[in-house]
């Protein structure tokens, strides 16, 4: 019987959906606040202080995410023993898994972002 993991390991596997879920309500509340409070961020072409830091705040959610998946790829897989070692490297791959769909979740919530005008109507 394995031991539990842990709760670092249970961080480590849910850190990327943690990061994704952050990003799209601060991107979503901040639209809107943002449209409510800047009477200039006005679609006129431009960028507006409203999409940069909503651009900023997303893009660095991203990376956050990324180095997140660079270090996952650079830490090998430990084990003391043989049910340990299956048990490690399902995290593993668990935890590489969802940190590649939140970075893209990430980058999908961020499309509406550029491609919408803020306060648009």
């Amino acid at each position: 019987m394995t031991a539990w993991p842990g709760i670092g390991a249970l961080l480590r596997m849910s850190a990327g959906l943690i990061l994704w879920f952050s990003c799209f309500v601060m991107l979503y509340a901040g639209y809107s606040l943002g449209c409510q409070h800047f009477e200039g961020a006005a679609s006129d072409g431009r960028v507006n202080p409203v999409t940069l830091s909503l651009l900023i705040a997303g893009f660095g959610h991203a990376l956050v995410i990324a180095l997140l998946l660079a270090r996952h790829r650079l830490r090998p897989v430990r084990a003391q023993s043989d049910e340990g070692e299956r048990s490690r490297q399902f995290r593993h791959r668990v935890e590489g898994l969802v940190l590649w769909v939140s970075l893209t979740g990430v980058l999908f919530i961020l499309f509406p972002v550029l491609m919408v005008p803020p306060c648009a109507g």
